[in-house]
């Protein structure tokens, strides 16, 4: 379970990769063999992860082939289509049949479950962001040759008419991006198999650039990455001076010295020469620093800002006998690894019952999502003097908060009612499997916790174990009696 997610998502990066280079063999030589291979890794694909492996290959094909009706034809869309998710159904209708419901209060059909994994995702009930985050992102994700997608781009659009391998890199890369873009729910891992594609394209452009008559282009570049090693290098000599000091040490300064050294030793390079050698200095002062950093600044910052040590009564709880774990209204892959135990995320994703069985699952989900923001805005107003120690008053004015949102008709009348109404019945639930026996966990954010107790306000009186601000969260463990 530790590391379940991370190994899924690396073999649907295999499976995507096996499917693109068939999809390039198939375009240069047209045999039957490379569709079969196609088709074949885009199922296994699907198996790994569901649906999402099909937009990589398809939007590829659809972006490369736009103009070409014979090379379309020719690849049998439809029948590959049909065959692919035979393949996957064929698996999962009776995997999910069989398979021991993970929340009793919501029993899915298995167009339900498909729709909340997939969609409902995109929707962004979690993990939403703005358009532009993978803006941001990628280039982080890509460092240090992120820093060279200003000429990689470019470089690539100039050559995708006249070179295929290009193009079709494009083709993979592009609508991909634009699609998850668009998509409410971002992570940066959805778009892991655009990762391979990216290094192909940056090590062709890099290739070129080189031996380009682009000196002042390469000492441009090559300056602006030695400057931020420097900066990078003197920040930990901040450190003492400032509410931090108490995470200075000794690895600490040799990180920010060694840093430094790479950064001057970069700007010299490039000041002085045509620097042609750019990606060497770029491979290798970054592999200097990713080192240091790994033995000496991440271990202390992760004492402080890390999962690790919040998750430590869970961790020794699960080692010691049967336990039970929530995670409420977020879901993080730190938390399953530093718990050493799967947990069952609740309001991550749309809330399925009898009541919008039959509705349209994109407007139930988008319905949902916006009138659960209202219910936190609302509660997030409510000051409260000590989150430690609820009176009964902070819950009396957590609930009115609700009720006044709800009674106003505000947020399209009835929905924040309706929303409201799935909200507290999940939570029943919830409050049940808090009643039993065995040793019960919930991980939740503060936020998210203040409009649990409005709605449930009988979740008072299970024990908070643990508050205290994880990175940029301010996180409470929750747990019954026996957890406690």
């Amino acid at each position: 379970w530790q590391a379940r997610t991370g190994q899924i998502d690396m073999l649907l990066t295999f499976f995507m990769m096996a499917a693109l280079y068939a999809l390039v063999r198939w375009h240069t030589e047209r045999r039957a063999l490379w569709l079969y291979v196609f088709y074949g890794a885009i199922a296994f694909g699907a198996l790994a992860k569901g649906p999402p492996a099909y937009l990589f290959p398809i939007l590829c094909v659809i972006a490369f082939y736009w103009r070409d009706k014979t090379a379309r034809k020719s690849i049998h869309l439809i029948i590959g289509t049909i065959a692919v998710w035979t393949i996957f159904f064929a698996w999962y209708t009776p995997a999910h049949m069989f398979a021991p419901a993970e929340e009793s209060a919501r029993e899915l059909t298995v167009w339900e479950s498909i729709y909340r994994n997939t969609i409902g995702r995109l929707l962004g009930v979690s993990k939403a962001d703005y358009p532009w985050a993978y803006v941001i992102s990628i280039p982080t994700d890509l460092l240090p040759w992120g820093l060279l997608l200003p000429w990689a781009l470019p470089w690539a659009w100039r050559r995708c008419k006249t070179d295929d391998g290009i193009r079709m890199a494009l083709a993979w890369i592009v609508p991909a991006f634009i699609f998850f873009s668009l998509s409410i729910g971002k992570r940066a891992i959805y778009l892991l198999p655009l990762m391979p594609v990216f290094s192909i394209l940056l090590s062709a452009s890099v290739a070129h650039l080189v031996v380009a008559y682009r000196t002042r282009w390469r000492r441009n570049a090559l300056t602006i990455w030695g400057v931020a090693l420097v900066i990078l290098g003197i920040a930990p000599f901040v450190i003492p001076f400032t509410e931090l000091a108490h995470f200075f040490s000794g690895g600490i300064a040799l990180f920010g010295l060694c840093v430094f050294a790479c950064g001057v030793a970069s700007i010299v390079y490039a000041r002085n020469t045509d620097a042609t050698s750019i990606h060497r200095y770029y491979a290798g002062t970054f592999a200097i620093a990713a080192t240091l950093a790994a033995m000496y600044v991440l271990p202390t910052i992760n004492i402080e800002k890390g999962a690790k040590d919040f998750c430590e009564p869970v961790r020794e709880a699960a080692r010691e006998g049967e336990i039970q774990l929530y995670s409420l209204a977020f879901s993080r892959e730190e938390y399953i690894f530093y718990s050493e135990h799967h947990h069952i995320p609740l309001f991550t994703d749309v809330i399925i019952n009898d009541s919008n069985r039959d509705k349209d699952p994109m407007m139930v989900g988008m319905v949902q999502r916006a009138a659960q923001e209202s219910i936190g805005d609302a509660v997030e107003q409510v000051e409260i003097e000590d989150f430690d120690h609820l009176t009964d008053e902070d819950i009396l004015r957590l609930k009115e908060a609700v009720d006044n949102l709800v009674t106003s008709g505000g947020f399209q009348g009835g929905n924040v009612r309706s929303v409201r109404d799935l909200l507290v019945e999940t939570l029943e639930e919830l409050d049940k499997d808090f009643a039993s026996d065995t040793p019960t966990f919930a991980f939740v954010q503060t936020k998210d916790w203040r409009w649990m107790l409005a709605l449930r306000p009988a979740l008072r009186l299970h024990p908070i174990i643990k508050h205290r601000p994880v990175g940029s969260r301010d996180m409470l463990l929750i747990g019954n009696e026996a957890a406690l």
